[in-house]
């Protein structure tokens, strides 16, 4: 119900140029996978869900996982062959950094795990959370950030040493 509210409220605003929701045919991708295996990234997707009903790039923050252990990797135990873990927790809060600003609020995302057979975890399913950032100087930016919310092992690995075990800053 929330969501047809919200799909009713965006469609009843005013468009400007006399483009009429009637004549806007949505066009969506799904996100991209990020661009980065492990560490920050980016991942993408194209919306014309807009006022004026023209395609635009959106951008969100991404880690699959940490690439060093450090405070947001736990240590991986030796895996024995054909052993999967799909995800895992932080096992401490963390801060996500992004061009030198923090995030406001501490975080225990959910990372994407190791495999020892040749298969790789890459996020299953994703959510998108606004996210406050405080940065030098007293400024604040607000950054679109995937959340995993799901990872599954899979042999179709989008990107090389992604099966690989391997800290999180955006």
């Amino acid at each position: 119900m929330a969501d047809e509210r919200a799909v009713r409220s965006w469609q009843d605003t005013a468009v400007p140029s006399g483009v009429s929701w009637s004549d806007c045919i949505e066009q969506s991708t799904e996100w991209s996978v990020c661009s980065r295996s492990c560490g920050p990234g980016v991942s993408t997707h194209f919306s014309n869900r807009n006022l004026a009903c023209q395609p635009q790039t959106h951008t969100r923050l991404c880690v699959v996982r940490p690439c060093h252990p450090g405070p947001t990797a736990r240590a991986q135990p030796f895996q024995r062959p054909g052993v999967c873990e799909s995800s895992y927790r932080s096992p401490m809060p963390v801060r996500f950094e992004h061009q030198g600003c923090y995030s406001a609020r501490s975080y225990r995302p959910l990372f994407c795990g190791t495999c020892s057979d040749g298969r790789c975890c890459s996020p299953d399913r994703t959510r998108t959370a606004l996210v406050t950032f405080r940065c030098p100087r007293g400024r604040i930016a607000q950054h679109a950030v995937m959340m995993i919310e799901s990872c599954v092992c899979h042999y179709s690995c989008p990107h090389p040493n992604s099966s690989r075990g391997t800290r999180s800053r955006l």
